[in-house]
C-alpha cells in the first residue's frame, strides 16, 4: 500500500485528485494532517516556478507534481511531474508509484549534473533565498549586501555552474543536495 497526501489550492482540486486515485485500491489518500506519514506528495500548482517559490522543501521528498502549464524554464524531469490536462488515472497511479520507488524527486534537467563545483557558505545561503522565492533586494537586506553585489555573486555562480537563469540555480542546488 502506497500512501499518498495531496496539496492542492483548493477543495475542488483536492478532489478531483482522490477521485482520480479511488480506482486505484493500492494508493491510499491520507489527511494533510498525515503529510509527514505519507510515502508520495501529491502537489497540484499552477507551474513549477510557483512550486519553487512555495514548497522548496517538498522537492527533497518523494512527489508527483500536477502543474496547470508547463515551464519551458526550469524544464522537470517526467518522472515526477504531469501535466492536469494529461493527468489520468491510471498515470497519475503509475507517476505515485514511480514516486514511491524514488523516482518522483523533481529534477530540473537543463542544470549541470553531478556534484559540480563546491560552493561557499555566502553562495549557498543566497540559493537558500532564492529557493524560499526571495528577491535580489530581499537577499541583499537580509544578508547586508548591496544588490549589485548579490547581482554579482549569482552572475558568477552561474557562470561557473553552466546555468543561465536563477531558477536553474536553485534547481541545481536541490538536485546536489546543496540546500
Amino acid at each position: 500500500m502506497t500512501t499518498v497526501v495531496i496539496e492542492a489550492p483548493d477543495q475542488l482540486s483536492e478532489y478531483a485528485v482522490a477521485t482520480l486515485l479511488k480506482p486505484d485500491s493500492a494508493i491510499r489518500v491520507l489527511p494533510a494532517a498525515q503529510r509527514t506519514r505519507a510515502d508520495v506528495l501529491v502537489i497540484v500548482a499552477s507551474s513549477l516556478t510557483d512550486v519553487l517559490k512555495r514548497r522548496g522543501e517538498a522537492l527533497r521528498r518523494p512527489c508527483v507534481l500536477i502543474l496547470e502549464e508547463a515551464d519551458g524554464d526550469p524544464g522537470a524531469d517526467p518522472a515526477g511531474v504531469l501535466l492536469r490536462s494529461e493527468a489520468t488515472p491510471e498515470l497519475l497511479a503509475a507517476r505515485i508509484r514511480q514516486a514511491a520507488r524514488g523516482a518522483g524527486r523533481v529534477r530540473v534537467a537543463s542544470a549541470g549534473a553531478g556534484a559540480g563545483p563546491a560552493l561557499d557558505e555566502r553562495e549557498r545561503t543566497i540559493l537558500r533565498m532564492l529557493a524560499e522565492g526571495l528577491e535580489v533586494p530581499e537577499i541583499a537586506t537580509r544578508m547586508n549586501y548591496s544588490e549589485g553585489n548579490v547581482k554579482r555573486i549569482l552572475s558568477l555562480l552561474m557562470n561557473r555552474l553552466g546555468l543561465s537563469n536563477r531558477w536553474q540555480a536553485v534547481a541545481y542546488a536541490f538536485r546536489a543536495d546543496l540546500i
